[in-house]
C-alpha cells in the first residue's frame, strides 16, 4: 500500500475539528487526528541541478511561446525568478503550495521542490 500525504488549509482542519467535537463521535475524532498528523507531516523534498544554459533556454522559450512575453534574463537573480515563474505557472501552483526554492550556483540552477515540482522540471525545463 502506498502512503499519501495530505495537507489541509488551517481553516479547513479547524472546521473539521469543530464538527467532530460538536458531534462527539469518536470516529470523527480519529479522522481529525489522522488529518492533523497528515497536515503536519513533511512532504518529500528533492533537489536537482540543471545546467544554467538549459534553464535559461527553457524559461525563455516557455515565457515567450506560451505567455507571449519577452523575459529579461540578464542576471542570476533574473533567471531564478523566471525559472520559479515557469515552474509555478506550468504546474498550476500558487507560491505557497509548491515548496519551491530556486538558486543559481556557479554553472547550474539548483531547484528544490516536492514531487510535483520534479514532474514539472522534467516536462518544462529538461525537454
Amino acid at each position: 500500500m502506498k502512503a499519501i500525504s495530505i495537507r489541509l488549509p488551517d481553516d479547513l482542519a479547524k472546521r473539521i475539528e469543530d464538527a467532530a467535537t460538536e458531534a462527539g463521535n469518536s470516529l470523527n475524532a480519529q479522522v481529525v487526528d489522522m488529518l492533523f498528523r497528515a497536515k503536519s507531516a513533511d512532504s518529500l523534498s528533492l533537489t536537482v541541478r540543471v545546467p544554467i544554459d538549459v534553464a535559461r533556454r527553457s524559461a525563455v522559450y516557455y515565457v515567450t511561446e506560451s505567455q507571449g512575453m519577452d523575459p529579461v534574463v540578464d542576471t542570476p537573480a533574473d533567471l531564478e525568478r523566471w525559472v520559479t515563474y515557469v515552474l509555478l505557472e506550468a504546474g498550476g501552483f500558487d507560491e505557497g503550495d509548491a515548496s519551491l526554492h530556486v538558486s543559481s550556483v556557479g554553472d547550474h540552477v539548483v531547484i528544490t521542490g516536492n514531487l510535483e515540482i520534479m514532474r514539472v522540471i522534467q516536462s518544462y525545463i529538461l525537454e
